[in-house]
């Protein structure tokens, strides 16, 4: 897809209605995990879950906050924390009311890394067959469909970020983001313990970071300052110090329902933005449904047809 140019192509060529449809299923995806299909588990931790929620959504979108932190030092700075502030607190509203407990441990402990690598990596195990490459060539399919939607909504929040800051012009190369995947990926399938982790986009910390450094220089002279803070503080030396883990295991589902409800809000308004007609607008909302209730593959087919014979294909004018 890099060296054809195709996965540019792919990316930049599909038409609004379709993009939008992606993305908002992104959203809906997102709220329906949390709201729907893991619910069971925001009720194990309702008070704090909300008040974490509240927060977090608060410090990253809303506008009176942030007509507040402007002329205010302190909200400054909670703003400035990103999920961190919300975070904690709902962490400590969750102690005190007994929806989870601590259990810290001291020390460090060394993972089987090499038991890991001796079972997954080809250089121990072997390559694979012609007949595994052929067996799993859906399986490839519906990942690069997955990469595919994590690309659309990356570029669109970045977009979206670049309106607010001319001082910075950000370097959004679509075919380097294809090469990049596919080294990490290769690289990965020799050698990785933490390939469980490693998704294509992180939209949660994605998202915080643009909407940090939307807020102008002062707030992060660059885009990459934010994305360095957060990759700190994935050196997977912290994944042997047993305080830290051991800190946050009883957090982990505060975490993910915090990552999924701000990549629900910002897909959703990068996703609305982007619509110029009604049929898109509508196309759009077509698409999301059947990805979030269906199948992706689904939401794909019926909007590559809305896109056809619906909306039709134009040239954008410049």
């Amino acid at each position: 897809m890099n060296l054809t140019g195709w996965g540019k192509l792919l990316v930049e060529k599909i038409p609004n209605g379709l993009k939008a449809g992606i993305i908002l299923g992104a959203a809906l995806a997102a709220f329906y995990q949390v709201f729907f299909e893991d619910f069971d588990a925001y009720l194990l931790q309702p008070v704090s879950m909300t008040v974490a929620i509240v927060l977090c959504v608060i410090t990253t979108f809303s506008n009176p906050f942030k007509r507040i932190a402007a002329k205010n030092k302190f909200f400054e700075v909670i703003g400035s924390l990103g999920l961190l502030p919300g975070f904690v607190v709902a962490g400590l509203i969750a102690f005190f009311l007994g929806e989870l407990t601590f259990n810290i441990e001291w020390g460090f402990k060394i993972p089987a890394i090499m038991s890991l690598i001796e079972k997954t990596s080809p250089l121990y195990i072997g390559l694979p067959t012609l007949q595994m490459y052929i067996d799993a060539l859906p399986l490839v399919i519906i990942g690069y469909m997955l990469l595919f939607g994590d690309l659309v909504t990356a570029t669109e929040v970045l977009k979206d970020a670049q309106k607010h800051r001319d001082d910075e012009k950000l370097p959004i190369d679509l075919n380097r983001s294809h090469l990049s995947v596919g080294i990490r990926n290769l690289l990965a399938s020799l050698v990785n313990p933490f390939f469980p982790t490693q998704g294509a986009l992180w939209t949660g910390v994605h998202v915080v970071v643009a909407e940090q450094w939307k807020k102008g220089y002062k707030h992060m002279p660059s885009i990459f300052d934010g994305i360095g803070s957060y990759y700190l503080m994935g050196i997977p030396f912290l994944y042997f110090t047993l305080p830290f883990v051991t800190l946050m295991q009883p957090l982990m589902v505060m975490a993910l329902t915090l990552t999924l409800i701000l990549t629900g809000f910002a897909c959703a308004y990068v996703a609305m933005a982007i619509p110029k007609k009604n049929s898109e607008m509508a196309t759009a909302l077509l698409i999301a449904f059947f990805i979030t209730f269906y199948s992706a593959w689904v939401g794909l087919l019926i909007g590559l047809l809305l896109a056809v014979f619906v909306d039709g294909f134009e040239e954008e004018a410049p």
